[in-house]
């Protein structure tokens, strides 16, 4: 009997343990929060002259920290509002900004993240994410009529909310979760994510709601977010969406494609 207790103990320990570990310190693991070095910021200051930084103070006194590239010669811009993975530092955009042919882009760390101040969580985020529309949309050079959200990975979570909460003109969605509890559960199974998790980022639930049209990009070969996983968020989406998989392309080199840069292209013809 005294053994069959200690077994039972031992096998106690081994399921809250875990558990615990996974609720006192979820925000380390979901908010990596990657910094952003003085030396870095040099450098992008002199290659990316084109690329304006920009701070905004949030109704909370939080200072959030980004950049706006515009490269178009109009006087009101279409307007590309992106929001980055778990451990993005969102300057790695300026790279990549040309590649959206005839569009402008927003990209602002999240709180922690870069130089923005405070700590990230899910309702900071989508607070954040409708206050940096409401304060771009009432911008003169800015077109409120075209203004797409994208979202990667982590991203598409706030992404999905604010396409949800304002009038925006359509949503990219790379490697999008339906919920994030769902994804943690299939990555540890045995424990009751949805009892654990204080940050669902629950896209599922709000998909119906949203009648703008849609793409998502997943690659074939992502193991943390699983191209199932896509398919359900985008089965249940309001309005009209289109799901392209990027062949031999895993989570984190989605980007890195022609065939990716294509379908958001000929996606954003559409609103020109």
């Amino acid at each position: 009997m005294s053994i069959l207790k200690r077994l039972l103990v031992i096998a106690v320990l081994l399921f809250i343990i875990p558990m615990a570990i996974l609720y006192f310190f979820q925000e380390n693991i979901i908010f990596r929060q990657p910094s952003l070095s003085e030396e870095r910021l040099t450098w992008l200051r002199e290659n990316f002259p084109e690329a304006e930084e920009v701070t905004l103070e949030t109704p909370e006194g939080i200072t959030l920290h980004g950049w706006f590239v515009n490269h178009l010669e109009e006087d009101t811009v279409p307007l590309i509002i992106y929001f980055g993975g778990n451990n993005q530092e969102v300057s790695q955009m300026l790279e990549m900004a040309y590649r959206f042919e005839n569009w402008a882009l927003l990209a602002l760390n999240y709180r922690g993240y870069g130089l923005s101040e405070g700590q990230p969580g899910q309702d900071e985020i989508f607070r954040d994410a409708v206050f940096v529309y409401d304060a771009f949309t009432g911008q003169e050079d800015v077109d409120p009529e075209r203004i797409v959200v994208m979202g990667w990975s982590l991203g598409s979570g706030p992404a999905v909310y604010l396409s949800k909460h304002r009038e925006i003109a359509g949503t990219i969605l790379v490697s999008p979760f339906d919920s994030l509890t769902r994804t943690a559960s299939k990555t540890i199974p045995l424990l009751p994510m949805s009892l654990i998790l204080r940050h669902p980022f629950d896209s599922l639930s709000r998909a119906a709601h949203i009648d703008v049209p849609a793409l998502a990009l997943v690659a074939s070969e992502d193991r943390l977010i699983r191209p199932s996983q896509s398919r359900r968020l985008m089965a249940s989406w309001g309005g009209p969406w289109q799901l392209e998989v990027i062949e031999g392309r895993a989570h984190n080199d989605i980007f890195f494609c022609q065939d990716y840069w294509k379908h958001i292209n000929a996606f954003l013809e559409g609103f020109e």
